[in-house]
């Protein structure tokens, strides 16, 4: 006769005078909860600011290492600079210039738009720059204020089409400069450096 498999002990059996319960659980209380979570929250305070922070450096070293950071730089310096000698050449040649012919400079021109409440008429004539007619309480038209940063515009944009187009023309001559040095040197140049002749089929056509 075939005998049973062995059965293994109910969860409540006793064995080595022992009680077994699987439903038996390990009790924490709050306080131990709240501890915890408090220790928890201050070990990532103290070690997120100063992931950040080095997230930060590591950022902002790549972005100092650029090469068009440092060309940037130098092109806000020399615009600021350059800004001051047109501002310069504006109004203190040119106005003076203009202003030979009257009495007032280029930037005093303008013209009344409404008169103060305690003044009926009034004109241009009746202070000598719109910065005393405002103060007097009237709404002026500074045309010749406009009229000066209009030919200050055209000066920054003469001297500027002429300055690039020499720097171009200064870097293309080196170019081609430099493809002929190499050429004599027997050295290949990429063909995408040149643009290529137009060139007429010498084929013979087919009878």
């Amino acid at each position: 006769m075939e005998t049973a498999p062995p059965v293994a002990p109910a969860p409540n059996s006793k064995q080595n005078g022992a009680v077994l319960d699987d439903t038996k659980r390990v009790s924490i209380s709050a306080d131990d909860v709240e501890k915890l979570l408090d220790k928890v929250t201050t070990q990532i305070q103290s070690i997120s600011p100063q992931d950040e922070l080095d997230a930060l450096v590591t950022d902002f070293k790549g972005f100092i290492q650029r090469g068009n950071i440092v060309d940037l730089a130098i092109g806000m310096i020399m615009g600021t600079s350059f800004t001051a000698i047109l501002q310069s050449l504006v109004v203190d040649i040119l106005s003076p210039i203009l202003s030979l012919v009257s009495t007032r400079s280029l930037a005093n021109y303008y013209a009344v738009a409404r008169c103060p409440n305690d003044r009926k008429d009034c004109s241009s004539d009746t202070w000598e720059t719109p910065q005393m007619a405002r103060d007097h309480g009237a709404i002026t038209v500074n045309y010749g204020l406009f009229i000066e940063n209009v030919v200050r515009f055209f000066i920054n944009a003469i001297f500027l089409y002429f300055a690039v187009k020499r720097a171009m023309m200064v870097v293309q001559g080196l170019n081609n400069l430099m493809k002929a040095d190499l050429i004599k040197k027997g050295l290949k140049v990429a063909p995408t450096e040149f643009k290529a002749p137009a060139l007429t089929s010498t084929a013979p056509s087919k009878t």
